[in-house]
């Protein structure tokens, strides 16, 4: 993650859970924190307790992170955050946890009442499992009104100003396309995908497996060979059984798919002239 890329999310985030923006330049953001992002950020469970048992009002952290020292103004002092800080870590923890389910609308004035359209989006990621681990990551989106499936649905959504709350002058379009029958139209997108890629790391993991089993059986006839008695060779019998489950186990090729956030989003447009789209 580059500087900018920091600076954009950390604004990004503080925005969208509806933290006031006090000031930012391109190397620094000032932010005064909501209630329910300071207690994901500081833990205060003492002061917490206290103020809402006397209802009090509370008084938020207000930060100053710096992204970038070079481009931050002069006499603007603040902390220094970066990949590996503590803060970005729970800023990290705290997006996961509220991301995993989300409702957001695009943000815009229209001149006349207008339509938001609903879109069913998913970002997850897809694990290649066999000695050796790969992922890789997704994001597609379902249009409720024509069942069109997106890939890099992220891309778009990058490209509009989403908010927590429904902009005024706008009203919902009812989906055609329902909450199962959009994740069934995504599910088939992404495993026609996984089916049309390359199987090269799978059948590497299988010769690898093949050639432990070659090596593990030789030895343990070796030793069943040379056992004394009956009872020590059942046991060589049983613990081969088991080493060979094992190498089973190790090195038979697996893919999981893992969704990690799923949201509905309401938007301005049916962006048609999106590339990486399918319609079903």
């Amino acid at each position: 993650m580059t500087k900018q890329e920091l600076h954009q999310f950390l604004s990004r985030y503080f925005s969208l859970f509806q933290c006031q923006l006090q000031s930012q330049s391109s190397g620094h953001v000032e932010v005064q924190l909501c209630e329910e992002i300071d207690k994901d950020l500081f833990h205060r469970p003492f002061y917490w307790s206290y103020i809402e048992s006397i209802q009090g009002t509370p008084q938020t952290h207000r930060l100053t992170l710096v992204t970038d020292e070079e481009q931050t103004p002069a006499g603007v002092e603040g902390d220094r955050i970066s990949i590996g800080s503590p803060l970005l870590y729970r800023i990290f923890r705290s997006c996961q946890r509220r991301g995993q389910m989300t409702r957001l609308y695009e943000e815009w004035v229209p001149e006349q009442p207008s339509p938001l359209t609903p879109w069913l989006g998913i970002n997850g990621k897809v694990l290649y499992k066999c000695d050796r681990t790969k992922e890789t990551y997704f994001s597609l989106g379902c249009n409720g009104l024509t069942g069109e499936v997106m890939d890099s649905f992220c891309s778009l959504l990058q490209k509009r100003a989403l908010q927590m709350s429904m902009p005024p002058f706008h009203y919902l379009l009812r989906p055609i396309f329902g909450f199962e029958s959009s994740l069934l139209r995504m599910q088939e997108l992404l495993l026609h995908q996984i089916k049309t890629e390359p199987k090269e790391w799978a059948d590497r993991a299988l010769q690898r497996f093949h050639h432990e089993k070659e090596q593990l059986e030789a030895y343990y006839e070796d030793l069943i060979t040379m056992a004394e008695d009956e009872e020590e060779e059942k046991n060589l019998v049983m613990e081969w059984e088991q080493r060979i489950n094992e190498l089973h186990w190790q090195y038979q090729p697996e893919i999981q798919i893992i969704p990690m956030q799923i949201g509905i989003y309401y938007l301005q447009d049916y962006p048609r002239n999106i590339e990486n789209s399918r319609q079903n």
